[in-house]
């Protein structure tokens, strides 16, 4: 549906065309992530860190649903939270809260990412421990 919409605007000058259409080509079969979702999922795949899975659910131990994760390893229990404006609203923050507070009590390794963290990259040297600490027998 995307994919069409965009060709009907491939013929008009509509300003942020080209970034949107940039997007639609990163996003592959998945879908449409954020943008810093997809920087965040570049950055890892550079650093040579395994693919981590993109959009799935976790539960508790009852098999009740916490939360969709934007981007972690289930194996390993380690969720990467990618927080961008979509986040800033009251009930955005409650509900991460809620959920956040559920896998810490379900034992995940969460990592956290904003835009104005992804650069210092102290966050993948995060992930690279949590990832080697897990993997220990």
């Amino acid at each position: 549906w995307l994919r069409s919409e965009l060709a009907e605007l491939q013929r008009t000058n509509w300003h942020g065309r080209d970034v949107l259409l940039r997007m639609v080509e990163r996003m592959g079969k998945r879908g449409l992530d954020s943008e810093l979702e997809l920087e965040v999922l570049h950055m890892i795949e550079k650093e040579g860190l395994p693919t981590p899975a993109r959009q799935f659910t976790i539960k508790d131990k009852n098999g009740r649903r916490v939360m969709r994760g934007d981007l972690g390893y289930e194996a390993e229990e380690i969720m990467l939270h990618i927080d961008s404006r979509f986040h800033q609203s009251r009930e955005a923050m409650e509900r991460d809260a809620r959920q956040r507070s559920k896998l810490t009590d379900l034992e995940w390794t969460q990592l956290f990412v904003t835009k104005g963290t992804i650069k210092d990259k102290l966050w993948l040297e995060q992930l690279r421990r949590s990832l080697a600490k897990k993997k220990k027998p």
